[in-house]
């Protein structure tokens, strides 16, 4: 198969890539987030100048401030400490709708160009929440992907929220790779540059058709 991820999507296929490489013909990943367990020294790792790589006007840090209260605190510490929900489903994904709207200013270069979303579209709240807690307890697949022969293609826009420390391990892992970064666009380059990530992801499938992969 051939692996597409965006951010935590990126996070996935490099575990499958680990755990199955002869799986993997090659991936795709856009912002990738950091491979787990998370290297947090990697966040001061200084992107090269002629990337032109810059922060977003908006962090995640700054949405989930916006969106979070001591409720919502609870409610994931009653999840993924005690298997408890202190909120019903319809409550917690109705907030985790809302987490979306407040988060997804700091995914694009222009916030005129968000996606439009339905706050209240069953965003699965415990899932999500549950899913990024068994993060911690995932077995370090570095050394099974140091050096892996999977090509990969990795797309980052110019105004990602992901540190390039975490992009960076990746090209470090996969030393068959190829960098594009898009101007003018953050962590969602399909919602500011549709055709260009498009056709970036078809030239990149055709030479992987071409190789016989």
């Amino acid at each position: 198969v051939i692996l597409i991820g965006q951010s935590w999507g990126a996070v996935l296929a490099s575990l499958l890539a680990a755990d199955d490489p002869g799986l993997v013909a090659a991936m795709i990943v856009t912002g990738p987030g950091p491979i787990q367990p998370t290297r947090r020294e990697l966040v001061a790792l200084t992107p090269p100048d002629s990337l032109h790589l810059h922060d977003p006007y908006y962090s995640n840090r700054q949405g989930n401030d916006l969106a979070n209260n001591i409720r919502t605190h609870v409610m994931a510490l009653m999840a993924t400490q005690y298997g408890v929900k202190l909120a019903s489903d319809k409550e917690a994904d109705d907030f985790a709708g809302y987490l979306n709207v407040m988060v997804n200013r700091s995914t694009v270069y222009d916030t005129s160009r968000i996606r439009q979303m339905n706050a209240y579209n069953g965003a699965g709240y415990y899932a999500m929440v549950m899913t990024v807690h068994s993060f911690r307890k995932v077995r370090d697949p570095r050394p099974k992907l140091k050096d892996s022969p999977i090509p990969i293609l990795v797309m980052k826009g110019q105004y990602d929220n992901q540190p390039w420390g975490f992009t960076h391990e990746y090209l470090d892992l996969f030393p068959n790779h190829r960098l594009v970064v898009f101007r003018d666009a953050g962590h969602c380059i399909f919602c500011e540059q549709r055709e260009g990530y498009l056709s970036t992801i078809r030239e990149f499938l055709r030479e992987q058709d071409s190789l016989g992969r």
